[in-house]
C-alpha cells in the first residue's frame, strides 16, 4: 500500500433526520454512536486491512 493512499482522509456524509433527534433538537446518543462506529470501522479496516467489530460501547 502506498503512503499516499494511507494518508488520504476518509470522508463520510450521513443524513440526520428529525426522527433521530429528541424534543430539544439534539441527536440521540445511540444514533451518534452509530455514526461514529461506522466511520471508525472504515478507518480501522483501511489501516489494518482486516475485519473489525465493535466489542463494547459501555460497561454495565
Amino acid at each position: 500500500m502506498s503512503q499516499e493512499y494511507r494518508s488520504t482522509p476518509i470522508q463520510l456524509i450521513d443524513m440526520v433526520f428529525p426522527g433521530d433527534a429528541n424534543h430539544h433538537g439534539t441527536l440521540f446518543g445511540g444514533v451518534a454512536l452509530e455514526h461514529m462506529d461506522k466511520i471508525a470501522f472504515l478507518a480501522a479496516s483501511r489501516h489494518g486491512r482486516a475485519a473489525f467489530v465493535t466489542a463494547l460501547s459501555e460497561k454495565n
